[in-house]
């Protein structure tokens, strides 16, 4: 054998080998990644907390893989995170629920105010703390214009309409 021929031989070889080395390297950190994506394992994110509503701010909460689920995504106003007597709960979002605020009689103490609500053509009356009847809510806190609900895990507003009467 001649030694050009071995010495071609073997740089091919040595090419060879590499080019395996790093399939099995990338096969390796492929592997690492799906292993650590099944597991479930999340990120978490420390958010930092302001000082004038460090009490009050929402705790950091694991950022999921599933992003975009409404189920698992992230509300400061859910009620895990805010308690019914908050004073940030006036900023509740709007509610879903087709009901409409037709009055209001408001007292100071919260639990002595009341809510006249309309639901198909049928009105009642609720206070803090009752169910709403037909519904899987109830009334967290009644203001002079709002009734805030926690519906779904998360507080709503039902906002009196500007006709109905005080």
């Amino acid at each position: 054998m001649d030694i050009r021929a071995v010495a071609h031989a073997c740089i091919q070889w040595r090419h060879l080998l590499i080019w395996l080395l790093s399939a099995l390297l990338l096969l390796a950190a492929l592997l690492r990644l799906m292993m650590t994506l099944t597991a479930g394992n999340a990120i978490s994110i420390e958010l930092p907390l302001s000082p004038v509503t460090a009490q009050n701010a929402p705790r950091a909460s694991a950022l999921n893989l599933a992003l975009f689920s409404e189920k698992q995504a992230w509300s400061p106003f859910a009620v895990s995170e805010m308690a019914a007597n908050d004073a940030r709960l006036r900023d509740a979002p709007r509610s879903t629920l087709p009901l409409k605020v037709m009055g209001i009689v408001h007292q100071r103490s919260a639990h002595q105010s009341l809510a006249i609500l309309s639901d198909n053509q049928q009105q009642f009356t609720v206070s803090s703390d009752n169910a709403l009847p037909g519904y899987a809510a109830n009334v967290a806190h009644i203001f002079p214009d709002r009734v805030i609900v926690q519906n779904r895990g998360h507080y709503e507003s039902l906002l009196m309409e500007s006709g109905s009467p005080r």
